[in-house]
């Protein structure tokens, strides 16, 4: 890789990882607390579950006005040490993923569920949307443990894939 792709690769991880870290900010405490209730009853047909999806979707709305370029946004519970279930996805559009699909964690993932929001290395490349670049951060529940993680990918067309 080149010196100005790696910048460019880095401002973006930076810019999406910022914006995950936002949005799990709106939802830490109460929003921490809804969001466990929606884990235990382990359905998308709760109050909770409205409202979760709620600061979600009027983020990603409110972040895309200003042309940022929010793709996907979703959270994600610790299913084990290599295994993730999505939970809440606002990503509309019908682009949502199915309630409790796995996915096998990754590094910034990790990271993201020991309390420390990372950003993908790599890039990764959507039929769709093309080129993205994926960021995650904790949600805490109002006792301060993180019980998710939120994950926003970005679309990022000056990059190419990377893995």
């Amino acid at each position: 890789m080149n010196r100005n792709f790696e910048d460019l690769n880095t401002k973006m991880g930076e810019k999406s990882m910022a914006l995950a870290v936002a949005c799990a900010a709106l939802l830490d405490g109460e929003g921490g607390d809804q969001h466990q209730a929606i884990t235990t009853a382990k359905t998308r047909d709760l109050d909770e579950y409205k409202e979760v999806y709620g600061v979600m979707s009027d983020f990603t709305k409110a972040k895309n006005e200003a042309e940022e370029n929010i793709t996907f946004i979703y959270t994600l519970i610790k299913a084990s040490d290599e295994m993730a279930n999505l939970i809440v996805d606002a990503s509309g559009e019908g682009n949502e993923s199915d309630y409790g699909e796995a996915y096998r964690i990754e590094p910034q993932m990790a990271s993201a569920f020991d309390g420390n929001p990372a950003y993908a290395k790599h890039t990764w490349e959507n039929k769709s949307y093309g080129v993205q670049k994926s960021a995650f951060a904790p949600i805490h529940n109002s006792k301060g443990e993180v019980i998710a993680i939120l994950g926003i990918d970005m679309a990022a067309p000056d990059l190419h894939v990377i893995k």
